[in-house]
């Protein structure tokens, strides 16, 4: 068995719809199912010490190793990361692959200082505020967003304010391509055909919604914009749910698997020119 990362799981993922950490582990199919229980009790040893919530725990295996992750909460990312990496260095011990017993104390103290200075209880709060009110939230590393478009506003993640008008929030028309092939075309059609007709539309790539530039692109336009989805991209659901969706080319699995996955409320399937026309029709 070999270590190769421990990550921050930031949203939805492969191996559920919280954020969390994630460990990789390349290894045997035989050495990923002794290590799984062995990780999970060395996990579960760690939260309590801390005093942290109950996690979900998860695993995937796959060709060459598995990964292993638990939720954690989104101000705790990199503790949790810290977690795992401990949790592996234990497991790996118990297991024989390592002849170096991790200190739990000196690690126990250098985590909790970690997560209390990681900590942030106004964001937490923002959050739970605008999930109970259906606000779309945003957030990474620096800043936080509530709203999109021109009902949204953005703050630095250690200055939100501590009152709103929650009422003038609200969110942006939001039409999202995806597929195989085609992907590329139908948005940037589907993007000046709207112009043309007199909506204020962008445009941006799933990889880089998260990214902070990408959002403030999203929060300058005031009635629409056509993101590409590739690859599944999971990270991009907060920002698509309950939106529209067209997907100009996939097999059936793919299809099954992504849209049972996105929860969105129309799915189309089509060749890629009817795709461009039904997309403008959607918006």
């Amino acid at each position: 068995m070999k270590f190769l990362d421990a990550r921050r799981l930031t949203g939805p993922s492969l191996m559920f719809d919280s954020p969390g950490t994630i460990l990789d582990v390349s290894c045997t199919p035989e050495e990923a199912r002794a290590l799984l229980p062995v990780w999970s009790n060395n996990v579960a040893r760690m939260l309590e010490a801390l005093d942290w919530p109950a996690a979900r725990m998860a695993s995937r295996e796959m060709t060459g190793g598995v990964s292993l992750a638990f939720s954690a909460p989104i101000d705790a990312l990199y503790a949790a990361s810290e977690i795992n990496e401990w949790a592996w260095a234990a497991s790996a011990f118990e297991l024989g692959v390592c002849e170096e017993e991790p200190d739990f104390d000196e690690t126990l103290e250098t985590i909790r200082t970690s997560a209390a200075e990681e900590a942030n209880i106004e964001l937490m709060w923002l959050i739970d505020e605008a999930t109970e009110r259906g606000k779309t939230l945003l957030w990474d590393d620096d800043f936080v967003s509530v709203g999109l478009g021109r009902g949204s506003d953005t703050w630095p993640v250690r200055e939100i304010p501590d009152a709103f008008d929650w009422e003038r929030f609200h969110d942006v028309l939001i039409g999202v391509v995806t597929g195989t092939n085609g992907k590329t075309t139908t948005v940037r059609l589907a993007m000046h055909i709207l112009r043309a007709a007199g909506r204020n539309v962008g445009f941006g790539l799933s990889e880089a919604v998260s990214q902070t530039r990408d959002r403030e692109q999203l929060e300058r336009f005031e009635e629409t914009v056509v993101i590409l989805l590739r690859n599944e991209d999971y990270s991009t659901l907060p920002v698509l749910d309950s939106h529209r969706v067209v997907r100009p080319k996939r097999t059936p699995d793919e299809a099954e698997k992504l849209f049972s996955r996105l929860g969105c409320g129309n799915h189309i399937h089509l060749s890629f020119l009817r795709s461009m026309f039904v997309t403008i029709f959607m918006l």
